[in-house]
């Protein structure tokens, strides 16, 4: 697992979008359904972006994440997870694109982790 980016969550993602492109960031994948990705062009860390609404559509889970993890091992993933403590969401997504889950740990904060097989 390693740190993917820095979650924010927002009620107008156009209007999230212009504040962040003015302080820098560079919009590098706009979604529809309601996600954009930026970059940080002086340290290269990312920050994604994400409706509300969308999250409260998709996720079994109140509580926002606000952390990302890239997977290159999702099932091995899950299963150090719950060896650690952590509450693993359901796995979503299918084995040919993007797998993920939400994770809660046990201070109770909320993480997203995914596996992209594209």
């Amino acid at each position: 697992m390693k740190i993917s980016e820095t979650l924010l969550f927002v009620e107008d993602l156009d209007r999230g979008i212009q504040f962040m492109e003015r302080t820098g960031l560079v919009l590098q994948n706009r979604q529809d359904w309601g996600w954009a990705l930026f970059l940080d062009p002086v340290t290269g860390q990312k920050v994604g972006m994400l409706l509300r609404s969308a999250w409260e559509e998709e996720s079994e889970h109140s509580l926002p994440p606000r952390l990302s993890f890239e997977s290159d091992d999702l099932d091995a993933d899950v299963e150090m997870l719950r060896e650690a403590g952590a509450t693993v969401g359901d796995i979503s997504g299918d084995e040919d694109s993007t797998r993920s889950c939400t994770f809660i740990d046990q201070d109770g904060i909320a993480y997203f982790l995914w596996q992209s097989n594209e």
